[in-house]
């Protein structure tokens, strides 16, 4: 895999994120799930709407496993959608640093696929 891929996964990701519907995928969340079904939102049987899409499914278990503060890094860019100076200043870091951590979010992403 490549390091664009793996940057195009983490757009995905941040886009089902925020709700935003991709084409052939589902545009609802989990949190608008469990509100819509209620508590059989999770149950196999009760008929929903699709679930997660294979690439958001795979970013989210990387996600779980990486660092907070890359992982903060992640979201302010790909689900906030923040320029880099305002996300950098929310996080009290240099811009430079903000960069780092996003290109060692998307290295990690390779490498964990490559795993996975």
């Amino acid at each position: 895999m490549s390091i664009e891929q793996a940057e195009v996964m983490l757009l995905r990701w941040g886009q089902w994120q925020r709700g935003n519907s991709l084409p052939g995928e589902s545009g609802i969340n989990i949190l608008y799930r469990c509100q819509k079904e209620g508590a059989g939102a999770a149950h196999s049987t009760v008929t929903t709407e699709p679930h997660m899409p294979r690439i958001v499914e795979i970013v989210e278990a990387c996600c779980l496993t990486m660092p907070k503060p890359m992982l903060r890094a992640v979201k302010h860019r790909y689900i906030g959608n923040e320029p880099d100076g305002w996300a950098a200043k929310k996080m009290r870091v240099t811009v430079d640093v903000y960069q780092s951590r996003i290109n060692q979010a998307v290295h990690f992403l390779d490498d964990f696929v490559t795993v996975y």
